[in-house]
């Protein structure tokens, strides 16, 4: 199945079930950084379409792409972020 690339203003989009947040988007659950962690890495978006569209800074969506590449979506969450900081992650 083929992706379309997305524009900017877009409206919320399924990736492989999971859709894709709002640009908007005010809070982020491991949930919605999944969605953007599948885009990117399905090539819906590229890294710069994702952080322009999320004001998200490069820095940000590398350390998510690495920590769910790691640890799959618990390394998503603000917990297993506090956990990683302290060294508890395992």
């Amino acid at each position: 199945m083929a992706f379309a690339r997305l524009s900017p203003s877009a409206q919320p989009t399924k990736v492989d079930a999971l859709p894709l947040p709002a640009p908007d988007v005010a809070r982020w659950s491991p949930n919605r950084k999944e969605a953007v962690v599948a885009a990117v890495r399905k090539g819906v978006l590229s890294i710069e379409e994702a952080c322009r569209r999320y004001a998200l800074s490069p820095a940000e969506l590398s350390h998510w792409l690495q920590r769910y590449a790691a640890y799959g979506r618990a390394g998503l969450s603000a917990t297993f972020a506090r956990m990683e900081e302290r060294g508890d992650s395992g």
